[in-house]
């Protein structure tokens, strides 16, 4: 369906009426982009002319339109930090909010059910839409949240991974001068490709921790063995840490489940839920294969994970049975 018309009334009027039979006080989730590159006269009449938003199955509808002085709650939010006492805390001011300038307006509209589910047919549509007319047309994210039958909206603040034990900090000047010696290698290193290769893996396994992004882990991984295939991981750390078989160092440290979940997540499409302990524990394993590329001393971080009693690593499959 699509509202080729000027958006009156709240934006709750682009819901479909049939969704608030059973309960008319439910609300629907909506997520408003900007869209640029078309004049304001021309937007309605371009995309009316192909029908922009028809056709889609499932109860998600498409609209464009222009808003003109519509107030939205914005929440300023600051992410997790210190206080004096070293405990960790976020900050949020809920009392700001912004006037939309009268532009161009692609909306996303649905009943509001489980916030996961939603946002993720939405990000699939919108990849779609993307593909096709080019990012600009929907260019950025100025609103997502619920919207009530009587217009009343409420905004959800960007979701902020609660920080873990596990993730530090981990203050020694040991960590600091380890930190230096990697980069002054790569930095030194003859072999162009390879320098830019690990510092490109460096690249994403950064992405990787700020996004807690296994998509982004496999990458890393990827880039830094030159492959697409993570049986070549496998092999620097055999021989990294001196096993006897790829079978073994997959076995003993773990990294065995961690080739399956990439399988599972490239090929299937199921990303696996990643503990706090695990990620560590894949940093540290990264860490020292990357000492080990290159040929710096081996400080087997990951060996001090594998037998600290606090270290869940249960669901790669090093237990206190296997770990050495």
């Amino acid at each position: 369906m699509t509202d080729s018309t000027k958006i009156s009334g709240g934006i709750q009027n682009l819901a479909d009426k049939k969704w608030f039979e059973k309960n008319p006080d439910s609300s629907v989730w909506v997520r408003i982009y900007t869209s640029l590159g078309l004049p304001h006269k021309n937007f309605f009449e371009e995309l009316s002319k192909i029908k922009f938003g028809g056709g889609l199955s499932g109860e998600i509808r498409l609209a464009h339109g222009h808003i003109e002085n519509m107030e939205i709650p914005s929440i300023i939010t600051f992410p997790f930090h210190a206080l004096e006492d070293g405990s960790i805390t976020i900050s949020m001011d809920l009392s700001k909010k912004i006037t939309l300038p009268k532009t161009n307006y692609i909306f996303f509209v649905t009943p509001l059910s489980k916030e996961h589910e939603v946002k993720t047919a939405f990000d699939e549509i919108a990849c779609l839409i993307k593909l096709h007319f080019g990012h600009n047309f929907i260019r950025d994210v100025i609103y997502e949240g619920s919207v009530k039958t009587d217009g009343q909206m409420s905004h959800f603040s960007e979701v902020f991974k609660t920080p873990s034990p596990k993730e530090g900090p981990f203050i020694h000047s040991e960590n600091w001068l380890d930190t230096a010696e990697i980069r002054n290698a790569i930095e030194g290193e003859k072999n162009q490709k390879i320098k830019e290769r690990l510092k490109l893996s460096l690249k994403y396994f950064n992405k990787a921790m700020q996004e807690d992004s296994f998509g982004s882990y496999c990458i890393a991984m990827d880039l830094f063995c030159g492959t697409k295939s993570l049986r070549a991981m496998s092999s620097k750390i055999q021989k990294c840490y001196g096993f006897r078989s790829q079978q073994e160092a997959e076995k003993e440290t773990g990294f065995k489940q961690i080739i399956e979940w990439r399988t599972k997540f490239i090929h299937h499409g199921i990303e696996p839920i990643i503990t706090a302990d695990v990620e560590r524990y894949l940093q540290l394993l990264y860490l020292d294969v990357l000492r080990f590329e290159l040929k710096l001393e081996n400080k087997n971080h990951s060996l001090a994970a594998r037998i600290n009693p606090h270290f869940d690593l249960s669901s790669i499959g090093v237990t206190k049975n296997t770990q050495t």
